[in-house]
């Protein structure tokens, strides 16, 4: 009861605190939308991983920002810095693409250097302190044009920005400020969800530990934290990635299983969540020894119609009490909006939509924060 009490008091705190972070994170998101070239002149064309980029112009074009899907798995970008103003960086994201490759070349076409990086490369003799969130390349002072490949597993969405190194620092700070924020409240949620399930006996609070904690390891890999600061770890970091995500999908699963099995009366609602659960650890084996962009794929697939389910089925089942059904009502929109968020993430990762960056990704680790403390 005291730490019910403690919590009820906390809890206005937490929520404004919480909202705060969106707000900030929204404003980050806004600012982003607008790409500030600097002059610089850049074109793009899709083609498969592994093959040369064609030298056809027309299939070549202009933009600076690419929105694949699956379609294909690799684009390059061509790029010319010879009417822009003071380029220093390439910014390239979301910073879990599997690899960058950027060539610089000075005025007479001439190779100045290559560097490379992504989820899936071995440390190289880089910075890596700023690649948290996107990818930083310094361009070189005689650079003149440069040649930019990029390969993603599953959804290719790429963005490239040319921000100052003034910028690169700002950026970093107030991102790493945020999303700080965010890991330790999720860390701490995850901690007092553990306490109080095992004082209270309660299994809701020990499956949102679990699931809180699988995300907290998403978010952590997802930002790229651990390779910024110990390159060598970076393909580790890679892998780890694709695992989890389809681990959130068992936990996931659990969790929503014990948080409605209490609450309507769903008769398929265990063989649904079990069926869910031993697909994804079929699906996570096919991951470490099959393919992996299929892996992803299926995953992600898993995720759209689990969400889909649950929101058009689950609010047309009665409440196994009325207690039940009050503690429903009350969580109703919170979850449906919640599952409505699963869904455009899947389909996001689908290739469908709009990728879900990681502000979007911390922004829905939040949303299930806010959802948990209305039970």
């Amino acid at each position: 009861m005291e730490l019910k009490r403690y919590y009820t008091q906390i809890k206005p705190l937490l929520v404004i605190f919480m909202l705060l972070c969106l707000i900030v994170a929204a404003q980050q998101l806004t600012q982003n939308k607008t790409i500030d070239t600097r002059g610089v002149k850049a074109s793009w064309v899709l083609h498969d991983a592994g093959i040369k980029a064609p030298d056809d112009a027309p299939l070549w074009q202009p933009g600076h920002r690419v929105a694949a899907g699956s379609i294909r798995q690799s684009v390059t970008f061509k790029l010319s810095f010879k009417s822009s103003i003071d380029v220093q960086h390439i910014s390239v994201s979301p910073v879990y693409l599997e690899r960058v490759a950027v060539e610089f070349f000075d005025q007479n076409g001439q190779l100045i250097n290559q560097q490379i990086k992504g989820g899936g490369v071995a440390a190289k003799t880089l910075d890596h302190h700023y690649d948290i969130d996107r990818l930083i390349f310094d361009v070189p002072n005689a650079a003149a044009t440069a040649q930019l490949n990029a390969k993603a597993i599953q959804n290719l969405n790429v963005r490239l920005s040319y921000p100052s190194t003034e910028q690169v620092a700002s950026q970093h700070t107030w991102g790493l400020a945020l999303k700080g924020a965010v890991l330790t409240i999720i860390l701490l949620a995850a901690g007092l969800a553990l306490v109080a399930g095992m004082w209270l006996k309660q299994v809701l609070f020990l499956a949102f530990a679990v699931h809180q904690l699988v995300w907290f390891l998403l978010l952590l890999s997802v930002s790229h934290f651990i390779p910024s600061i110990w390159p060598h770890l970076n393909p580790l970091n890679g892998r780890l990635l694709g695992a989890v995500v389809i681990i959130v999908v068992i936990t996931g699963a659990g969790f929503h299983w014990v948080l409605l099995r209490n609450m309507k009366t769903i008769p398929w609602l265990s063989g649904f969540c079990l069926a869910v659960v031993l697909l994804s650890f079929i699906n996570l084996i096919f991951y470490f020894f099959g393919d992996q962009r299929l892996s992803l794929i299926i995953a992600a697939g898993l995720t759209v119609i689990c969400g889909v389910i649950l929101i058009v089925l689950v609010p047309w089942y009665r409440p196994k009490d009325h207690l039940q059904g009050l503690i429903f009502e009350k969580i109703k929109n919170p979850y449906m909006f919640f599952m409505s968020l699963v869904v455009l993430a899947g389909v996001s990762r689908l290739g469908f939509g709009p990728s879900l960056q990681t502000n979007g990704i911390y922004f829905y680790s939040l949303v299930t924060i806010i959802m948990m403390g209305q039970v």
